[in-house]
């Protein structure tokens, strides 16, 4: 025997189905009633989106509060050390004044120093010019030791050939001296034209002593700027200067 199974809620086939008679729903409740339901679900909904806002601002001032603390940390540690540093910083200022000073004294010197003039090596070369045949008596030199911007650094006018072209030399020599003849005279002019230190040089009187044969000379010669040292702005000789 066969039994067969029907879903649930079907009638067998073939069997019939019984109607059964339904009343329609009505809704008895007044609109009032339906209005002020309507309102408090919508209350209840603006109460829990309003709950939802304020633990999201809450979670939100907690973050800041803790940032806001962490970098008030940061400054004070920051005002802290710049204390120290400021503290530091006026401790420190005398060996900031004493090292200003020293600079401005070295920049001094070097300025000072760039018109040193060393008198002994313009001697020699005019010992070196005479070449034995003529003899230096006397010999006196002035030049310009400071910046031409200077009041007391005028320029040296030195005595030449044209007295109405004279020009403006850093120096001066006037020599006197007497020589074996008036060509050693003009040997020792042409001797110190070849000398870079010197020129313009200028004979103003020569006297023949008839008995001996010797010339009396007086000249002047004017000195270049190639006879200031400038050893001062060498760093090489300022790094072999003892200590």
């Amino acid at each position: 025997m066969k039994i067969h199974r029907t879903p649930k809620g079907m009638a067998p086939a073939g069997a019939e189905v019984a109607f059964v008679p339904r009343l329609p729903s009505v809704n008895l409740l007044p609109p009032d009633v339906l209005e002020i339901l309507r309102l408090r679900t919508l209350r209840a909904q603006f109460l829990a989106a309003g709950l939802v806002v304020l633990v999201c601002l809450g979670a939100l001032y907690v973050v800041q509060s803790a940032q806001l603390g962490t970098a008030n940390e940061r400054l004070t540690a920051e005002q802290d050390r710049g204390q120290v540093v400021a503290a530091e910083k006026a401790r420190l200022a005398p060996v900031a004044a004493f090292f200003a000073e020293v600079g401005l004294t070295q920049q001094l010197i070097m300025e000072t120093m760039t018109k040193e003039v060393l008198f002994s090596d313009v001697g020699e070369r005019l010992t070196i010019a005479a070449t034995g045949t003529v003899t230096l008596a006397t010999v006196s030199m002035t030049a310009v030791t400071a910046e031409l911007a200077e009041p007391a650094a005028a320029p040296v006018v030195c005595p030449g050939s044209d007295p109405f072209n004279q020009i403006a030399v850093v120096g001066c020599i006037t020599v006197a001296g007497t020589a074996d003849s008036r060509e050693s005279v003009g040997q020792f002019v042409v001797n110190i034209l070849a000398e870079e230190r010197f020129l313009s040089p200028f004979v103003s009187t020569t006297v023949l002593d008839e008995e001996t044969g010797t010339v009396a000379f007086t000249g002047t010669i004017s000195l270049t700027g190639q006879v200031y040292a400038g050893r001062y702005n060498d760093v090489e000789f300022l790094a072999q200067a003892p200590e």
